[in-house]
């Protein structure tokens, strides 16, 4: 019973579906790698011609869509490939060697292709093949036969002109583009910064903290990116190498050396050609003949001289001691041809050395030159075995001229190139290898505590690649303790990510898995010309063989004869012609090829001919050439006999060429199956070092510009000499050059009891320096009466209404909604719920707050959280009618708690307002919604510089920091290239307190430094403006500004790359006269429209630079959100 095909079985059927919706978006070695585990599992199937089909097919659409026109061939070449594995693909084939034939102008595929046409023109076609196949199958059995005899007419035109002129060829060398995540001024001041640095400055930043580097990748990329970066380091503690290989294909064994792997892929998967026994497999020459063919000097010898001394002086010519084969002791010609016709085949022999494609068998042939020579000159083998001439070079300097000639025009028949492709296909492996090789060394210290990098790229920036990986062991101190460090390069090294893998972390296996598979397929390719040119030598063989039979009965009747009279002998052409008739009716194929070797030698055939013709008439040409003289038949033998000889020996040399190739696209694979740590460990390390250098730089840029505050202070003190109004913990404010404004924080106790808000101003020392638009922390004042008050202000706002009433609180809702309405209102709620965290919060957190709560809330707001969490709130309508119904409630509670009306209110009063209502937002056994996400617990410390005193302050909560537009803008026009953070922290350093006299301190000014221990998931900036702004104040206020912050660098306390990301943003535009939304949904900006949830598009954060001046849009509230949440 015939097994069933596995395209009967419904998972295999689930898994090609798969990998065609996989390719379809854009996922092509997921799509590769299942076809090819496929093909692993069912190569011997009927219907595995299904298989390689689909596969060619992607990588036919690969090579269409790959910019790199290498890798596109060796795409092309997979196909033809996996084509090739049928011959009911055969059409398909033939159009593949086609594509490939006009891209390199190679006769040789086109040869392939009018081959496979042919062949498709008579394939018969499966009829019992599974359901799933049958639609392709109808699509192959298609006729084309029009198409085909052109196709076919088109490549023996070319194989015709290929003999005037060579064809050309449409292959290019492609360039790849280069990018720089770093634009040239900030690499150049990085640079600048580098070479200012001392030298043991830039020793120490060779060596690496694991430990640090450990807690910035798992910033970054997760517990994944952590679990993999210790995987690497425990493999690499283990193995002392970043390198090892891998098999891509389904088995996915790991290897230790290059050597192992080539080893495993020509014993597992049909890397190395089988088909041939191993006495008929080709044979190069070993290197102790090809150095004697190089080293020799290649002078005529005087043959009648040397010929003498062999014969009458051989005790002499025993006792030479030839030198790597050859011997000065040979008296020499001075025949000018032969020394030049000898100095000609030298050159073609080293050639054919070097090009590894001459094979043993032409230096038998070679051999047998001298052999034959002598022979005629009485010198026995045995002689010449005595006189070291067997087994080197130099006996073919005993041949006369027209011998040399023979062996010189054989030579130049042989082709040391062969226009396959395979240099496009290794350009292709090095394209992707150039993105993995690593040149720089990384060790470890004995600790295997630090990474210590390659010490040369302190003064270098060409070195050698590294491919082999071995990790050492040093001494940091002593290793880097000599170390030169000369130039910048460096810093090119940091921003240079060619040798890094950009996806991080990723399973090994998906690493350049599409070129592997097509380079396997590359390789395989071969196999396929090596079987056609062994093929072909058995052929010539075989004809040889019988040729050989020819010739020995013609020499078994000169024997004969020797015994009889002339007129008793027999003609060559008759004893042959009996001997076919009778060997005719054995019909096999050795007296089939008798017969074709006497018909070739009796028709006096110039080559060897295989035409396959019935054996009749072949006994019908042969009888007709039954005279023919003696002479004649053995001129012919001795000619075919050449003609064989010639065509066996540059077959093998043939077979060396493609077998060349074959090891050539082996290398690169092994190449390929090549991984190397380093990749992963540079994908983390570059950015790791880049972010320390640059906060080096910043942190230089802070101090020099805290040293310029304080000898400000300094001139100020000295000038002025006015008696300080002191207080403890008082605020001091010092402009920097009129730049620098007063930075308060929005300080919002949430752990008092009242609502009611109120703006305090801070006491400083010298209020006539403080501007009248800075503003202080804003607070909450403690009012438990007013608390009570403003509970009872909405007697409903306890009743929490359901989800199912939101329909009919939309209608009661919907004739006010046209009527009132408050930008900065709509604008703050949009910029609030565009954050993730809030809604995750939300959904894990209503039921307990509605069942529990500890104080009523208004119900508009527990009705807007209802439809924020439940998504209803994204049906068209619902939001404008639940934004007007909660602007009633705000507009009362706002009365209360603000000495502004609403409507005169700016985005920062209205946020302000929005978090004193989301205070009563819990119950007792949790903190409140705002506490929890948006409150900074802040400490400040200061220690004076002159007495050394460090008073301590109570904790302070607050949620987020205050900062004048222009003192952002000012401060990053004269510091130049700096980050927005340190701009912050800059502002921040003019917060300064008297070091306090009451509790023994000097009285001294200092500047102030903030800890938090708690980082909040949302962190708020609160940008102030004069309103009278330009459109180019606006915009360079806004370039100034950055959508990712690491706030260690504002605050203490805290793990480096603390990093928040901007998500949304509320400001004032001008232009329009009312607030605007700006938030980042689905990796773009949109501009949220008035009462709607939906967004316009904006584009990238240079596009939002753009729209906010052009706009005038003054951005007054900054919303950013953890990256840790946010992953």
């Amino acid at each position: 019973m015939m097994k069933p095909s596995f395209l009967e079985d419904v998972e295999v059927i689930k898994l090609i579906t798969k990998s065609r919706e996989e390719f379809v978006k854009g996922n092509h070695c997921k799509a590769l790698e299942i076809l090819e585990d496929l093909i692993f599992d069912h190569k011997k199937d009927k219907d595995s011609w299904f298989l390689h089909i689909k596969q060619g097919t992607m990588f036919v659409k690969l090579e269409d869509i790959t910019e790199n026109p290498d890798v596109g061939f060796a795409y092309l070449v997979a196909s033809v490939q996996c084509y090739s594995q049928d011959v009911i693909l055969s059409r398909l084939c033939a159009m593949g060697f086609y594509n490939l034939a006009k891209q390199l102008g190679s006769v040789s595929y086109y040869k392939q292709c009018v081959k496979k046409s042919k062949q498709d023109l008579s394939v018969t076609y499966p009829e019992n093949t599974s359901p799933v196949a049958r639609s392709m199958l109808q699509e192959l059995k298609k006729d084309m036969k029009k198409e085909f005899n052109t196709l076919i007419r088109d490549a023996e035109r070319m194989i015709a002109g290929a003999k005037t002129s060579p064809l050309s060829s449409e292959s290019k060398v492609w360039e790849p583009k280069k990018s720089s995540d770093l634009v040239d001024d900030e690499i150049q001041e990085l640079r600048s910064y580098w070479m200012g640095l001392d030298i043991k400055i830039k020793r120490d930043f060779m060596k690496v903290s694991i430990a640090k580097l450990k807690s910035f990748v798992e910033g970054v990329h997760n517990r994944e990116g952590r679990d993999v970066f210790e995987k690497v380091l425990t493999s690499a503690k283990a193995d002392r190498k970043w390198t090892f290989w891998m098999c891509r294909s389904k088995c996915l064994k790991k290897l230790s050396s290059a050597e192992e792997c080539k080893n495993h892929f020509e014993q597992q998967h049909d890397a190395d050609f089988k088909n041939a026994s191993k006495k008929d497999m080709v044979q190069r020459i070993g290197k102790d003949w090809a150095r004697k063919i190089s080293v020799g000097a290649w002078e005529p010898v005087d043959t009648v001289a040397a010929v003498e001394m062999i014969k009458n002086r051989l005790a002499d010519v025993k006792a030479f001691a030839p030198k790597n084969g050859w011997s000065e002791e040979w008296p020499l010609d001075a025949d000018e041809d032969r020394s030049k016709l000898l100095k000609e085949i030298k050159l073609l022999l080293v050639s054919l050395c070097d090009h590894k494609i001459l094979p043993s068998s032409i230096r038998e042939w070679l051999m047998r030159f001298p052999v034959q020579h002598l022979a005629k000159l009485d010198v026995s083998e045995q002689s010449l075995i005595d006189s070291h001439l067997v087994g080197t070079p130099q006996s073919i300097c005993f041949l006369e001229s027209h011998e040399l000639n023979q062996i010189l025009d054989f030579l130049k028949t042989i082709k040391c190139k062969r226009n396959d492709g395979t240099d496009l296909v290794c350009r292709a492996v090095d394209s992707f290898l150039d993105h993995t090789r690593v040149k720089e060394k990384i060790d470890f210290d004995p600790q295997f505590s630090f990474l210590l990098l390659d010490k040369r790229l302190l003064k270098c920036k060409d070195v050698p690649f590294d491919d082999e990986g071995t990790i050492n062991v040093f001494d940091p101190n002593a290793h880097y303790a000599k170390a030169p460090a000369q130039g910048d390069d460096i810093i090119s090294w940091l921003t240079d990510y060619n040798s890094v893998d950009t996806i991080f972390p990723r399973p090994i296996r998906e690493h350049n898995f599409g070129i592997w598979v097509a380079v396997l397929k590359a390789v395989q390719f071969t196999f396929s010309f090596l079987g056609k040119k062994y093929a072909k030598k058995y052929l010539v063989l075989d004809y040889d063989a019988a040729l050989t039979v020819v010739e020995n009965l013609c020499m078994s009747e000169d024997e004969r004869r020797k015994n009889l009279l002339e007129d008793q002998w027999n003609r060559y052409a008759s004893l042959l012609c009996d001997s076919c008739e009778e060997r005719v009716s054995e019909n096999s194929i050795t007296a089939n090829f008798f017969l074709w070797a006497v018909r070739d030698v009796l028709q006096g055939a110039s080559h060897p001919t295989f035409d396959f013709l019935d054996s009749e008439d072949c006994m019908i040409l042969i009888r007709q050439r039954k005279s023919l003289s003696d002479d004649i038949a053995l001129k012919s033998i001795h000619h075919l006999k050449s003609v064989v000889t010639h065509k066996v020996l540059l077959i093998d040399s043939k077979i060396l060429l493609i077998d060349n190739s074959r090891i050539t696209l082996l290398t690169n694979l092994t190449r390929l199956s090549a991984f190397d740590n380093r990749t992963y460990i540079l994908r983390l390390l570059k950015p790791f070092l880049l972010n320390e250098i640059v906060n080096m730089e910043s942190n230089a840029k802070s101090d020099i510009a805290a040293a310029y505050l304080l000898l400000e202070e300094e001139k100020k003190s000295r000038s002025k000499k006015k008696k300080n109004n002191k207080r403890n913990s008082t605020s001091l404010s010092t402009p920097l050059d009129k730049t620098v404004e007063h930075e308060p924080s929005v300080n919002l106790e949430p752990g008092v009891t009242s609502p009611s808000l109120k703006i305090v101003k801070e006491d400083f020392m010298e209020p006539e320096d403080t501007r009248a638009g800075e503003r202080g922390r804003l607070e909450i004042s403690s009012n438990t009466d007013n608390q009570e008050e403003a509970t009872k202000f909405d007697p409903d706002m306890q009743n929490m209404p359901r989800e199912d009433s939101l329909s009919e609180h939309m209608e009661s809702a919907s004739g006010e909604a046209s009527a009132r309405y408050n930008s900065a209102l709509d604008m703050t709620l949009k910029a609030l719920l565009n954050i993730k965290i809030l809604k995750e919060y939300l959904m894990h957190n209503m039921q307990p707050f509605q069942d529990h709560l500890e104080e009523p809330v208004p119900s508009a707001l527990q009705t807007l959280f209802t439809a924020f969490v439940s998504e209803d709130i994204k049906i068209e309508g619902v939001y404008s009618c639940l934004l007007s119904d909660l602007l009633v409630s705000v507009e009362e509670m706002f009365s209360m708690v603000c000495v502004e009306k609403l409507s005169d209110a700016d985005a920062a009063e209205v946020v302000v307002a929005i978090f004193e209502f989301w205070h009563c937002w819990k119950y007792r056994e949790r903190e409140s919604l705002v506490t929890r996400l948006f409150t900074l617990e802040e400490n400040e410390r200061m220690s004076c510089i002159k007495c050394r005193s460090r008073p301590n302050y109570p904790e302070q909560r607050s949620h987020g920091i205050v900062v004048a537009a222009d003192s952002i803008r000012d401060l990053k026009c004269a510091l130049g290239n700096m980050k927005f953070v340190d701009i912050l922290k800059v502002t921040r350093m003019e917060y300064k307190m008297l070091c306090d006299t009451r509790s023994g301190g000097c009285g001294r000014t200092n500047i102030v430094h903030h800890i938090i221990s708690r980082c909040p998931p949302i962190f708020t900036i609160v940008l102030e403006w004069e309103k009278s702004e330009t459109e180019k104040e606006i915009s360079e206020t806004t370039k100034a500004l950055e959508w990712e912050i690491d706030i260690s660098r504002l605050y203490e306390g805290l793990e480096p790359n603390t990093n928040y990301r901007l998500v949304s943003m509320v400001g004032c535009s001008e232009v329009e006269e009312e607030h605007i939304c700006i938030a980042y949904e689905k990796n773009r900006w949109v501009n949220l429209k008035r009462e709607s949830l939906v967004g316009e598009d904006i584009g990238n954060w240079k596009s939002v630079v753009r729209f906010c001046g052009e706009k005038k849009v003054r951005p007054e509230i900054l919303f950013y959100e953890a990256a840790r949440w946010m992953a």
